[in-house]
């Protein structure tokens, strides 16, 4: 099996918030927010096994919300894999938004979040993924902190069957 780096599979996508992805207080609605992280992380998932598979959603978690996102916002979200396991793939996917419109200079995330990934052949059954090959320090510590919670979720979830 191939194995990819961390930058193979990165994803950057940017869109301006419009009124109908807006709220009746003018900013753009959580539900919006998500589904565009979604897709960024699926992206990810889907470049990384660069094959005829299905990527599904199994988990999100550490999702928080740091600042609004505004109507002519523009909201550029990025992701990128951490951690790898047998058929899943985690995703950090970061938030980043720019108030264009009245030139605020300040911090710019909004909001991140963990995705988990899981690629699924055509019959429904797991499908094994390419490793990731680590190239630094920084990669090598966010797949470590990837692989804590990877195991933590294991046990988990096998102490709720």
């Amino acid at each position: 099996m191939k194995e990819k780096r961390v930058k193979d599979s990165k994803t950057i996508m940017s869109i301006m918030v419009t009124p109908d992805k807006s709220n009746n207080h003018g900013t753009m609605h959580g539900g919006e927010i998500m589904r565009l992280m979604d897709e960024t992380a699926y992206v990810v998932a889907k470049k990384h096994c660069r094959c005829d598979v299905s990527i599904v959603t199994a988990r999100v978690d550490e999702l928080e919300f740091y600042r609004p996102i505004h109507i002519e916002d523009v909201v550029t979200v990025t992701g990128e894999l951490v951690f790898v396991g047998k058929s899943s793939m985690e995703v950090y996917v970061l938030v980043e938004v720019d108030h264009l419109s009245c030139g605020d200079k300040g911090d710019k995330v909004a909001l991140s979040a963990y995705f988990t990934m899981v690629a699924k052949d055509k019959e429904g059954n797991r499908y094994e993924v390419p490793r990731l090959v680590l190239m630094n320090k920084e990669e090598e510590e966010k797949y470590q902190l990837g692989n804590q919670r990877y195991l933590k979720y294991k046990e988990k979830k096998k102490t709720n069957v």
